[in-house]
């Protein structure tokens, strides 16, 4: 039971690497062959900076939310001020955008 187990872990482990190593090459020899218009370059890099964002607000948010729920009652205030920091992080950084677009917008 527990080597199928193992041999199937192994599979998917070799399957999503394959997977995952391919793109590289793939990608380099769709630029050879393809020439997107900017637009579509730009809507590419969009998406990729969105998932890497994406991706990194899950390995901050979510320890630190699983810590608040699991504290003792002692660490608790500090694990809620660990989180409260990291939310005004991120309302700053949001602020800091929209004014930014709106200095854009209305100074160019």
């Amino acid at each position: 039971m527990l080597e199928s187990i193992e041999a199937k872990y192994l599979f998917w482990a070799i399957a999503l690497g394959c997977l995952g190593s391919i793109s590289l090459p793939m990608g380099s020899l769709l630029g050879l062959k393809w020439k997107p218009t900017p637009k579509i370059i730009a809507a590419l890099i969009s998406f990729g900076g969105g998932a890497l964002i994406a991706a990194l607000s899950v390995e901050l948010v979510a320890p630190r939310a699983m810590h608040v729920a699991d504290a003792a009652p002692a660490e608790h205030a500090g694990a809620v001020n660990h989180l409260l920091v990291l939310l005004l992080g991120a309302l700053g950084g949001g602020g800091y955008l929209s004014c930014s677009r709106v200095q854009i917008e209305f100074c160019s």
